[in-house]
């Protein structure tokens, strides 16, 4: 009698578990599958802001995978543009520093952020949705 009922009640938290999600309720027969891409991304993009201090013309950047500070240098990059777009693996934290001159002094900005994706299920279908990451690098003093 105990099992019987710990195994139904195992079962009703189950069922409510499972049910509870956003798509639960969809009609299969007719759900619109075109925002549901099927395959997960291999690679995402992380989108690089800098700015150019005091006639700075180029800002040194360098991209590490993992939190700064980190010793798996991805990439070392000058940039003479405020933003830069780099194509990167995905599931993984990225980090990244920016080397200004300003007042003669040597001023290193630092931010970091994922490139992840994330699955969900509707009908019998598992859809992927990839989020890139954003790095904020610019001064917000020294221009």
């Amino acid at each position: 009698m105990k099992r019987t009922l710990a195994s139904l009640l195992l079962l009703w938290a189950l069922a409510l578990l499972t049910g509870c999600s956003e798509y639960a309720f969809v009609d299969c027969e007719t759900y619109d599958y075109s925002d549901c891409v099927t395959w997960p991304a291999e690679t995402g993009s992380l989108q690089v802001t800098v700015n150019f201090p005091d006639g700075m013309e180029r800002v040194p950047v360098i991209l590490f995978r993992g939190s700064y500070p980190s010793s798996d240098t991805v990439l070392y990059d000058t940039l003479t543009r405020s933003a830069a777009t780099y194509t990167l693996d995905i599931g993984q934290f990225y980090s990244m520093t920016a080397q200004y001159l300003v007042d003669g002094q040597r001023v290193l900005a630092v931010d970091g952020d994922e490139v992840s994706q994330r699955s969900y299920n509707v009908c019998d279908s598992v859809c992927w949705v990839h989020r890139d990451g954003r790095l904020d690098l610019r001064l917000k003093f020294g221009n």
